[in-house]
């Protein structure tokens, strides 16, 4: 499952919605928007239904987002602007004991301190399972296209939070021999194309194929008939696995300036559907901006509804189809503006 550049952090109060947003927001570098932030006044009063509703309007129609609050009012209008779903589907006693634990400390969520247990809230705990729960459920079976990630426990989400930060996204290294010689095997084994590898394929020897990409990434001695390019090995930091490769290529030739594009990307096969390709493409994105490249093309087969998947979620336009004689097959073409 992919996580998009759209999404809503739903969860009973006390569940942790507002730290794993702010987590996310710190991975993916997407904004962050706190309803209570828009509702409420540092006085404690609070904004008008009108007022609350535009300034959600607006965010809602921007590029890209984490909205973290529950709100059940707007549910519906945020399940219909986003890609990604997060509903932290705890039990009424844990989300208890998170309402207790964060009085008397200052939260980016809200705009003052609580000083004591507000006993309404402790109310809409107890009563958020008959009363919100499932309305939550009702629409993640209304909008089944909505990657969805549903955790039973602050242990479930804190393990997958963790596997997210848990990446990097480095250049490959002979420290990494075993891993490349083992990725290069999955993908031979399963007969599946090696996309963003810089010719691993035809290359078997990883020391040899490191040497390549160090004559790949300089521009005075990428060999002919290559543009300059820059190859990537997205590692697990836990067991060192490389689960995806990714290649930027620093600019286009005719063939890439139609069918290639600036970024080849892959995933092993055995990492797939767990969200690594939607990240490793985010994480390359601010590479491109490095590398001078303000708009990032990128392509994909017309049958691969994964792909294009990462590359909507990532923020691509859709430019057109194109057909690849060679492989004789259709590449849809999509753009992604860059931030200056």
């Amino acid at each position: 499952m992919e996580l998009g550049h759209k999404i809503i952090v739903l969860g009973c109060p006390g569940s942790g919605k507002s730290t794993l947003s702010v987590k996310l927001h710190e991975i993916t570098g997407l904004p962050l928007i706190h309803l209570d932030n828009i509702w409420w006044r540092p006085d404690r009063s609070h904004v008008s239904g009108e007022e609350f509703d535009g300034k959600l309007e607006e965010v809602l129609s921007g590029g890209g987002w984490i909205i973290d609050g529950d709100y059940s009012r707007t549910y519906e209008a945020r399940f219909k602007a986003c890609d990604t779903v997060i509903f932290l589907d705890y039990g009424t006693d844990e989300c208890l004991q998170g309402i207790a634990a964060r009085v008397g400390k200052q939260r980016a969520d809200l705009p003052w301190t609580e000083t004591g247990i507000d006993l309404e809230l402790v109310d809409a705990v107890r009563n958020y399972r008959d009363n919100n729960r499932p309305a939550i459920l009702t629409l993640l079976e209304r909008y089944p296209d909505r990657n969805r990630f549903v955790f039973g426990s602050r242990r479930e989400a804190d393990e997958w939070i963790g596997g997210l930060d848990g990446m990097e996204l480095i250049l490959p290294a002979g420290q990494y021999a075993r891993q490349i010689r083992a990725y290069r095997k999955e993908f031979l084994d399963c007969g599946d194309s090696m996309d963003g590898t810089g010719g691993l394929k035809r290359i078997g020897d990883p020391v040899e194929w490191i040497a390549h990409c160090e004559l790949c990434r300089d521009p005075e001695n990428v060999p002919e008939g290559l543009v300059p390019a820059t190859q990537f090995i997205y590692v697990r930091k836990d067991d060192g696995k490389i689960v995806g490769m990714l290649q930027i290529r620093h600019c286009l030739n005719d063939y890439l300036g139609k069918f290639g594009g600036h970024i080849g990307y892959s995933v092993a096969p055995s990492e797939r559907r767990k969200g690594y390709a939607s990240q490793m493409l985010r994480k390359a994105l601010p590479k491109c901006r490095e590398l001078g490249i303000a708009r990032v093309l990128i392509t994909c087969r017309e049958d691969n509804e994964g792909s294009r998947k990462v590359i909507l979620a990532n923020g691509g336009t859709y430019d057109g189809t194109v057909f690849e004689p060679e492989e004789k097959i259709n590449l849809e073409r999509y753009w992604i503006d860059l931030p200056g």
